[in-house]
């Protein structure tokens, strides 16, 4: 929706920067910089080597993964294991999914946590931004909207499973392209610093905490919100 849009707030000038970016090194920055945000949750990534490169806002890509991973920290209060991977997939590989992906080559990201799980009500609402189960531990809220928003409007498909118990696993599909990759050396070892101001929305203090420390790493401005409304706000306050 135009608002989910609206709240994903990354102010470049009013501006998006579309073009070739590297997926494994936005992989890795910013799970390198949440890594050092939540000692309690060990992060294994599992890179593709041979990984196309997408065109993408860059920004919108980090805010994607850092929702990611501040969804799943929430969903793990006591500490676990965060699994990353990242692999080429046709549409072919695609089939059976609840939406008809159109045909092309995609990368493909799984987000795997081991926390507490949603049940089936919560699973099916879970990209809803007004939907929200603060004071249920489930770990969402309008970050995941956002997400959403953001894949889509990439072009790309997200899936989840879950069940209560059992940690929840998010597949990100994104359109892979075969334009060259120029901004950056693969696996520098260095974060890429963003530029900007992000605006990050969530009803936990935890996650904003977290968010914010990630997004600082990463050389961003932060502002935070911890509802739609207060976003909207803060949007409209800092549009220019």
């Amino acid at each position: 929706s135009k608002l989910t849009s609206q709240l994903i707030g990354y102010a470049r000038e009013g501006r998006y920067e579309v073009k070739p970016i590297s997926f494994n090194q936005r992989v890795k920055d910013t799970s390198d910089a949440f890594d050092t945000t939540r000692k309690d949750i060990r992060v294994h990534q599992e890179l593709a080597e041979d990984l196309p490169g997408i065109k993408a806002d860059q920004g919108q890509i980090e805010q994607v993964l850092l929702n990611l991973y501040v969804n799943a920290a929430d969903a793990m209060p006591l500490g676990g294991d965060l699994f990353l991977h990242t692999t080429n997939v046709t549409y072919k590989d695609m089939r059976g999914k609840p939406y008809e992906p159109k045909p092309g080559n995609y990368v493909l990201l799984t987000v795997r946590d081991t926390g507490i799980g949603m049940d089936k009500k919560t699973k099916e609402r879970i990209f809803d931004p007004f939907f929200t189960t603060k004071g249920l531990a489930e770990g969402t809220g309008l970050g995941l909207a956002s997400v959403y928003g953001i894949v889509k409007a990439h072009g790309g498909y997200i899936d989840v499973e879950s069940k209560k118990g059992k940690g929840a696993t998010f597949e990100i599909y994104l359109p892979a392209t075969k334009e060259g990759v120029k901004e950056e050396k693969e696996f520098t070892g260095e974060i890429v610093k963003g530029k900007g101001t992000v605006l990050f929305v969530d009803d936990e203090d935890m996650a904003l905490d977290t968010g914010k420390q990630m997004l600082k790493r990463l050389g961003y401005e932060v502002l935070l919100a911890g509802s739609g409304l207060e976003a909207l706000g803060l949007y409209k306050k800092n549009k220019d």
